[in-house]
C-alpha cells in the first residue's frame, strides 16, 4: 500500500506539472496575441504624436531663422522610435529621417516681363514611421508647408509663408530652399537624433503683375488648401473669379486672370531662404 501511494504522488506531480507548464503557455499566447498588438498599437499612435509634435517645433524653427535671417544654427530633435514594451521585449518600432533635395519645384511667371520668371527647385525633410499596428504615417516638411501622409491621402497641417500683405494687390510668399550635405542627410533607427538648420543666404525679389505660380510636388492636394487658405480669406480682398487654381497628379497651377478689363494681377514680394541642414550630431562646414 505504501509503495503504490508514493506512484500515486508522483503521477499527481507530473500532471500538476504540466498543467502549471500549459497555463504558462496559453497566457503567454493570449499576451502575445491579444495584448501586446493592443499595447503596441497604442505606443505607436502616442510616439505619432510625439513626432508630430517635433515637427511642429521644427517648423517654428526654420520659420523663426528665416524671419531674424541670423546665420546661427538651431537643433530640432525627433524621436525616430517608440520604446519596447518592459519585461515581454517586444513591441518597439523604429523610423527613418530623411532628407531629400530636389523634390519640390515651383515656377513664378509675370504677365509684365519674362525676365522676372522664378525657376526654384528645394528639398524636403521627411519621416517614415515603421509601425506594425498604428496606421502607417509619413511627415513631410517642404518649402515651409507640414503635410502629414497615410497611405495614399495627404493633408495639410502646417501652412507655408504665403499671406496676403495688401487688400487684393500684393501677396508675399517665403520660399524654404533646404539643403544639405553628403553623409548627413538621413538617420534611422529607435533612438533620439537632431535635425541642425542654419540659414547661409536670402534674396529678396518683387515681381509685379504676377501671373502665374506652378508647383511640382507629391502632394498636391496639400497645396491646393496652403494655396486657398490664404486667397479665400474674407480680408484677402481676391475673389474666386480673379483667380483659377487647377491640378495634376504631381502639380499645382495658381493662374490670375483679368476680370473684363480691370486687370487682377497682384505684386509678388519673394523671399528666398536657403537653410543648410545636417541630420545626426556633429557639424560639416
Amino acid at each position: 500500500m505504501k509503495k503504490r501511494n508514493m506512484n500515486e504522488d508522483a503521477v499527481v506531480g507530473i500532471v500538476v506539472t504540466v498543467l502549471l507548464i500549459g497555463l504558462v503557455i496559453s497566457i503567454t499566447v493570449m499576451i502575445n496575441t491579444v495584448y501586446v498588438p493592443q499595447w503596441t498599437e497604442e505606443q505607436e499612435a502616442s510616439h505619432m504624436d510625439q513626432i508630430a509634435t517635433q515637427f511642429t517645433s521644427f517648423k517654428q524653427n526654420v520659420d523663426l531663422q528665416a524671419m531674424l535671417q541670423q546665420e546661427t544654427f538651431l537643433s530640432s530633435w525627433f524621436t525616430l522610435g517608440s520604446k519596447e514594451i518592459p519585461i515581454l521585449n517586444s513591441g518597439r518600432t523604429f523610423g527613418r529621417l530623411e532628407l531629400i533635395e530636389d523634390v519640390y519645384n515651383i515656377t513664378i511667371e509675370s504677365e509684365e516681363d519674362d525676365a522676372a520668371l522664378v525657376n526654384i527647385s528645394t528639398g524636403r525633410i521627411k519621416f517614415d514611421a515603421g509601425n506594425s499596428y498604428f496606421v502607417p504615417q509619413s511627415y513631410i516638411y517642404e518649402n515651409g508647408a507640414l503635410i502629414l501622409k497615410q497611405y495614399d491621402a495627404h493633408m495639410l497641417i502646417g501652412k507655408p509663408t504665403f499671406f496676403v500683405t495688401t487688400y487684393g494687390k500684393n501677396l508675399s510668399l517665403t520660399i524654404i530652399d533646404i539643403n544639405g550635405t553628403i553623409g548627413k542627410r538621413t538617420s534611422s533607427g529607435y533612438g533620439i537624433t537632431p535635425v541642425q538648420t542654419q540659414v547661409t543666404d536670402v534674396s529678396e525679389t518683387e515681381i509685379t503683375l504676377f501671373d502665374k505660380m506652378i508647383i511640382r510636388t507629391e502632394y498636391p492636394n496639400a497645396w491646393i488648401t496652403a494655396l486657398n487658405a490664404t486667397l479665400r480669406q474674407i480680408d484677402s480682398g481676391f475673389t474666386p473669379d480673379e483667380y483659377q487654381i487647377t491640378k495634376t497628379e504631381n502639380s499645382v497651377t495658381l493662374q490670375f486672370m483679368d476680370v473684363g478689363n480691370i486687370p487682377a494681377y497682384p505684386t509678388l514680394d519673394l523671399r528666398k531662404v536657403t537653410v543648410f541642414t545636417q541630420i545626426a550630431p556633429g557639424w560639416i562646414n
